[in-house]
């Protein structure tokens, strides 16, 4: 199969790891006991730590602010207290618990659900995104995902009704809002 350069770089450095163990670790206890949420969660985080490493687990982030693993760290912790298990290559050396709690309470906070029909296909963690509006129940807007192919997923935020000035963006990320 032909890949983009990034797409490649990031198969060589762990993807290709991760697919490797994917199999043994979806058939775990400890992944089958997971929600649904919580499988997709999962997965994020298994590819976010395999992706990352190196960066993650240095005593300080990156010089360059802007960088999508500075910005990630930067985004707010929610109250997530139950770090499901990770899929790592068996060559990887697994990160400390503290560490994987420290990434993990930034998930529920800051991800966004693809879904057709409120019926969910995936779902991300947009950091730009997750600093620019807030969760609710009672949105003003919503996000739209563009799927193109050879294209990385763009999203979109569409006002539901006129947002005043001032007043902040409010979006649903969690399919009927009782994630929690």
């Amino acid at each position: 199969m032909d890949r983009l350069p990034g797409q490649r770089q990031a198969w060589d450095a762990h993807h290709k790891g991760i697919c490797k163990a994917y199999s043994q670790y979806t058939a775990s206890s400890g992944y089958q006991q997971l929600l649904p949420y919580q499988k997709a969660d999962a997965v994020l985080l298994s590819h976010l730590v395999a992706a990352h490493r190196s960066q993650l687990w240095r005593e300080e982030l990156p010089d360059d602010p802007s960088s999508p693993i500075a910005i990630f760290m930067s985004l707010l912790r929610s109250s997530e207290s139950r770090v499901p298990p990770i899929c790592l290559s068996s060559s990887a050396v697994p990160p400390s618990a503290e560490h994987l709690g420290d990434l993990y309470s930034r998930f529920g906070n800051n991800n966004f659900v693809l879904h057709s029909h409120l019926t969910p296909i995936g779902h991300g963690i947009f950091p730009l995104a997750s600093r620019l509006f807030n969760h609710s129940c009672t949105p003003n807007a919503a996000v739209k995902f563009i799927i193109t192919a050879n294209q990385p997923v763009r999203m979109e935020v569409v006002a539901l009704r006129e947002i005043a000035i001032n007043e902040e963006v409010r979006e649903t990320r969690k399919i009927g809002c009782n994630r929690l």
